[in-house]
């Protein structure tokens, strides 16, 4: 048999096949690790800006004035939104961010202090229309941007894979690199680009001199220089209340606000617009002669933003004011003249013990007889309290108040005449609030006349120095006690009428000047949306309030409390604005109550106001 040749082995390519198969393999996974990390890398990069970019809006609403609170805030929010945080991969900085809309390099004076202060380690760059500096708050600092910054290591699932293959220590987790964001809250350098309707109140009461004058004007119109007025529209408030025919000038509880909310204040180029109704009323205000009334320009201001504020605009007004409040719009109703149903001679301790002894119900009405007391007395003592004096009660008056009103105030009347207008000769009055237990204060007529006069004791605001609630007035418990005195026993006293008026208030009731001013901002703050209110004490250290009714949380209370109480965040009246650093204490402690001095320039503390009113708090670009 012929053998048959056979041909070459095949090669055997086994290992070949191998080594291609974890090459690709190796790819594979590499693509894997590019679509899947990557991916997850991108997601955590983005999820660490939103951390970030949350947690610098968080801490700016704690700025400018607390910085250390804004690092605080910043910290809590950073690792609410990503657990995975710790302290040591968030950095937070700070930056005073100011304008310089002149463009000549330096910051606007009227940034600094008002929007922020670096101190005197600030060093500012300049840039366009605006300078940074950077910003310690542990310093003592006033800073108005944050500086959130975030560094994450991102842990791979299948990069790790490829280190086999000789990578690097990348291929298990990799850091996001520093992430920051910014938040600013005032102006930030520029104009305020948020909407706003506020009403601005300047005091031009007669404890305000020229100068002083002057200088609240100035500061008044700093504000109209830099808003926006397309965006934020301002109206004026005044106290001492402006006469309706002139503005100028004054006149007793007449029109509180002068000047609606308006938008033309301004030229084209953004100088101001003297032929505007707000810049020319400004200008032209007169020292007025009124009282201090801070509640009435409250309530008007409070009305403008409600009635003409534009929807959904934040809405605010700048109080500012020298002196504590002591005035206040008469806003109650009165009961008229009441007559009484009952009288009785006092007959004990009482002079002659028989009060008035003819006819004494005729001074329960006005005309038809008189009331008549003969020799009066049996001394020549002129003391109301004297016990040789007669004396007479009379009650059941009828008096009713209103539900929901509040006693405000009592007057007597009394139609009287003497025998002789020799000598000294007048009535006393005092009332009792529990059937003749108690008795306030007396009261006096003038010197009497031979012929029929009526003197009135008391009055809408006079509360006799008692606190008078609705059972006190009641029939069961209400006297009027009236007292003959003169130096003479051989008087002869006549009583035509001795009739009471009860005075009372409707509505939010207010016990005194200091007490109604609080009442109207806190109408202001409760709205909903709330007014914001800020308000500014001129030189108002140690003046107190010298007008309150008992009741009353002013009674003696200090100006300071007063404006603390009526502004927004009300904290505290820091040091009562005694001196610098309680002043600039109380300018830093985050609430809307602000001070200054009479030596100093207003013109900052309005600006304060007006920018932490109109701009928010915003995100910008992080500074450097």
């Amino acid at each position: 048999m012929k053998a048959v040749k056979k041909g070459p082995e095949p090669r055997r390519e086994t290992g070949q096949v191998l080594i291609l198969f974890v090459f690709a393999l190796a790819a594979l996974i590499g693509f894997m690790a590019l679509a899947t990390d990557v991916g997850l890398f991108m997601h955590e990069r983005q999820n660490v800006q939103n951390v970030v970019d949350a947690a610098a809006l968080a801490g700016a609403q704690s700025l400018p004035d607390n910085g250390n609170g804004a690092k605080t805030l910043a910290l809590q929010y950073a690792q609410a939104n990503d657990n995975s945080l710790t302290p040591s991969q968030i950095d937070v900085t700070f930056r005073c961010l100011v304008g310089d809309r002149n463009g000549d390099g330096q910051p606007d004076s009227s940034d600094i202090p008002a929007v922020c202060n670096p101190g005197s380690n600030g060093q500012f760059v300049c840039s366009g229309v605006t300078c940074v500096s950077t910003c310690v708050p542990a310093e003592g600092d006033k800073c108005n941007v944050i500086v959130v910054g975030a560094n994450k290591n991102v842990p791979f699932f299948f990069a790790p894979v490829l280190s086999v293959f000789g990578g690097n220590a990348c291929l298990n987790q990799c850091p996001t690199g520093s992430i920051r964001a910014a938040a600013c809250r005032g102006s930030c350098g520029g104009p305020p680009t948020a909407p706003l309707d506020v009403v601005e109140v300047i005091d031009r009461t007669g404890s305000m001199s020229s100068t002083d004058l002057t200088n609240a004007k100035n500061a008044a119109k700093s504000v109209l220089q830099l808003y926006n007025p397309s965006l934020q529209h301002v109206g004026l408030a005044v106290l001492g209340s402006s006469n309706s025919s002139n503005y100028c000038a004054d006149a007793l509880n007449a029109v509180w606000l002068p000047v609606p909310l308006s938008s033309d204040y301004q030229n084209g180029n953004g100088s101001l617009n003297t032929s505007s109704p707000l810049v020319s009323t400004i200008n032209c205000l007169l020292t007025s002669s009124t009282g201090t009334n801070l509640g009435s320009p409250a309530k008007a201001a409070t009305n403008q933003l409600t009635t003409n504020g534009r929807a959904g605009v934040t809405k605010g007004i700048i109080f500012m004011t020298d002196g504590e409040a002591n005035a206040m719009e008469t806003t109650t109703a009165n009961s008229g003249y009441l007559n009484c149903g009952a009288n009785a001679a006092v007959t004990s301790g009482s002079g002659d013990n028989n009060g008035f002894e003819t006819t004494a119900a005729s001074a329960c009405a006005d005309g038809g007889g008189e009331a008549q007391d003969a020799n009066s007395g049996t001394g020549t003592s002129t003391s109301c309290t004297n016990s040789g004096k007669d004396r007479h009660t009379f009650s059941n008056y009828g008096i009713s108040i209103p539900g929901g009103a509040t006693f405000s105030g009592i007057d007597v009347r009394l139609d009287a005449r003497i025998s002789s207008a020799s000598g000294t000769r007048f009535m006393c009055v005092e009332l009792s609030w529990n059937g003749g237990s108690s008795w306030t204060s007396a009261q006096q007529t003038a010197n009497l006349g031979t012929s029929a006069q009526t003197y009135t004791l008391g009055s809408g605001s006079d509360n006799w120095g008692h606190a008078w609630s609705a059972s006190d007035l009641s029939n069961a418990n209400f006297r009027v006690r009236v007292t003959d005195v003169a130096d003479s026993t051989s008087r002869t006293f006549y009583l035509d009428w001795a009739a009471v008026r009860v005075y009372w208030s409707a509505g939010t009731a207010a016990l005194g000047p200091c007490d109604y001013a609080v009442k109207q901002a806190a109408a202001a703050k409760a709205l909903n949306p709330p007014i914001e209110v800020f308000t500014i004490g001129f030189g108002v250290a140690g003046a107190t309030c010298q007008d309150e009714l008992p009741g009353s949380a002013y009674v003696g209370a200090l100006a300071t409390k007063v404006l603390a109480d009526m502004a927004t965040n009300s904290l505290d009246d820091k040091g009562h604005c005694a001196n610098a650093s309680a002043i600039t204490a109380e300018n830093a402690d985050g609430d809307h109550f602000l001070c200054e001095a009479k030596t100093g320039d207003l013109t900052p503390i309005f600006m304060q106001a007006a920018a932490a009113l109109s701009s928010g708090i915003r995100l910008v670009p992080v500074p450097n």
